[in-house]
């Protein structure tokens, strides 16, 4: 099975996303693990954070915000492709997309050291998604 990590943000939702995946699952059997930066709310555009947490007099860090909106769109997108019939999970990372591909990179290593056929690579592509897999099946979406 192929496995995909995909890096999205503002592109969750999207057509254009969702086409490419699409493709990969007609291609064959795949998983897609979905990480989603949490960016910080000032940063996203206002249509990205549908709820406002700090009404009722809540004290909430944009730090906080950004992970709170991250969750949210995370949480749509799987409904999403589920419904398409992906076998998909994700979660949210860091604002930094490259250090939020690394943590997810370092676990992945982690899992995997007890299977020797997985010597996986990970290609950022500039679309913001990126494939993971073994040997000839790793590359950019």
């Amino acid at each position: 099975m192929r496995r995909y990590l995909v890096v999205a943000n503002l592109t969750l939702g999207g057509d254009q996303l969702l086409e490419k995946l699409r493709e990969r699952m007609e291609a064959g059997p795949c998983h897609f693990h979905v990480l989603v930066p949490a960016t910080p709310v000032a940063e996203l555009e206002p249509h990205l954070v549908s709820q406002d947490p700090t009404k009722g007099g809540l004290k909430v860090s944009a730090e906080e915000l950004g992970w709170a909106a991250a969750r949210q769109r995370l949480h749509q997108e799987l409904l999403r492709l589920r419904r398409l019939g992906a076998e998909v999970d994700g979660e949210v990372g860091e604002a930094d997309p490259v250090a939020a591909i690394k943590e997810v990179m370092a676990a992945s290593r982690s899992t995997r050291s007890s299977c020797r056929r997985c010597h996986g690579a990970a290609r950022v592509g500039l679309r913001g998604t990126c494939r993971v897999g073994s040997g000839a099946t790793s590359g950019c979406l």
